[in-house]
């Protein structure tokens, strides 16, 4: 009986995320855009608790860069981006590798390509910055074999939906007990492996490093594969511009040298992270409690 309502209740969220998914797509993408626009606003005023604890961390990330009307007017922003994300989530069906061009405009695939090349596979380190789930299909849909180490949802139907997205714009979803294992093996076939550093990492998979100053648990994982395997560690991120149009952006390797530890590499990541973000900060998740160490 447990598993039947189970079952029921899980085929009951899938059906309800594909009828939004057909409502969505009912609107134009620039009134669909326009809703999650607006959604994220709401958003601001309702989930007081993420609003404040985003305006207390832009306060002390950014000092006196900012008054407090302007923290207002970039955090609302960060809703609105929130929503816009969400949107084009249950949109993501609609970009191809034929129209890719038409959504995003790809700056340093030289870069990538060069590092691609090697065939000794490739460290992506990237942020939670504009739409980071449209950067990873990008990356897939580009020609490039493509995996992403990922958190698993809480509900097995969004971490299915997620993974069916995905996997039809030929990106590996990684996850669970054999994720080592699997990265080393996805490296050693010359796929580009994308990692996120800028959240709370669990204490025990983390090493302490300053993040705009504050002391952070980073998750060391980045650093321990670029020491161990040698390959290069290429940051790659994403944003929006005025007409919502995507701009993935691809830099240099970020230098190994011969004395650099864990932590200096991670401080390395670090500080990159904070210089893109400093570039947008209208689109980081600030909405994240990122400095959980300082409770």
């Amino acid at each position: 009986m447990k598993f039947s309502s189970t079952f029921h209740s899980y085929f009951c969220y899938i059906y309800t995320m594909k009828m939004i998914e057909k409502l969505i797509f009912l609107f134009s993408r620039q009134k669909a855009i326009a809703l999650g626009r607006t959604l994220g606003g709401w958003g601001y005023y309702l989930f007081r608790k993420r609003r404040l604890l985003a305006l207390h961390n832009l306060k002390l990330a950014f000092k006196e860069t900012y008054n407090e009307q302007q923290r207002k007017k970039i955090i609302r922003r960060v809703f609105q981006n929130l929503g816009i994300t969400l949107i084009e989530f249950f949109r993501f069906s609609e970009v191809t590798e034929e129209n890719l061009s038409h959504y995003v405009t790809i700056h340093g695939k030289e870069i990538l390509d060069e590092a691609y090349s090697k065939n000794k596979g490739v460290l992506s380190l990237s942020a939670h910055l504009g739409n980071w789930e449209f950067l990873i299909n990008t990356i897939g849909l580009s020609g490039y074999k493509t995996a992403v180490i990922s958190k698993s949802a809480r509900q097995a139907y969004v971490n299915d939906y997620i993974f069916t997205h995905r996997t039809i714009n030929n990106v590996t979803f990684l996850t669970g007990k054999q994720i080592t294992k699997n990265i080393l093996k996805l490296l050693k076939s010359g796929a580009v492996i994308g990692i996120v550093l800028d959240q709370h990492g669990v204490q025990s998979e983390s090493v302490t490093v300053p993040f705009f100053g504050r002391n952070a648990y980073t998750l060391k994982s980045l650093a321990v594969l670029a020491l161990r395997t040698g390959a290069p560690v290429v940051p790659i991120y994403t944003y929006r511009d005025e007409n919502y149009h995507h701009h993935v952006v691809i830099e240099p390797p970020i230098p190994l040298l011969e004395d650099d530890s864990i932590e200096s590499c991670t401080l390395k990541y670090n500080q990159w992270l904070e210089s893109v973000i400093q570039k947008h900060p209208d689109q980081w998740i600030w909405t994240h409690n990122r400095w959980k160490i300082d409770e």
